[in-house]
């Protein structure tokens, strides 16, 4: 590797398990998570998430374009 290469930098996330879905008083949803902070989604994206599914973002990710993870609890029965 030449020495003026950098190496592919590795972005720490913020993970958990969501408890609680609730709105802001800002236009925003607040994730409640099992451990750690909550996360702010936009509402639209709310609407489809729900108390047992793992949510995935990047540190310090609050610009337009970030991708948000979302895994589904699968015993979730209510299609979202």
């Amino acid at each position: 590797m030449p020495a003026s290469a950098n190496p592919a930098t590795i972005e720490a996330v913020h993970h958990g398990s969501i408890t609680k879905v609730q709105p802001a008083n800002d236009g925003t949803t607040e994730c409640v998570l099992v451990k750690g902070a909550p996360i702010r989604v936009p509402a639209f994206l709310a609407a489809y998430l729900g108390s047992g599914h793992e949510i995935q973002v990047p540190l310090g990710s609050n610009q337009v374009g970030t991708e948000i993870h979302v895994r589904k609890n699968a015993a979730s029965r209510r299609i979202r």
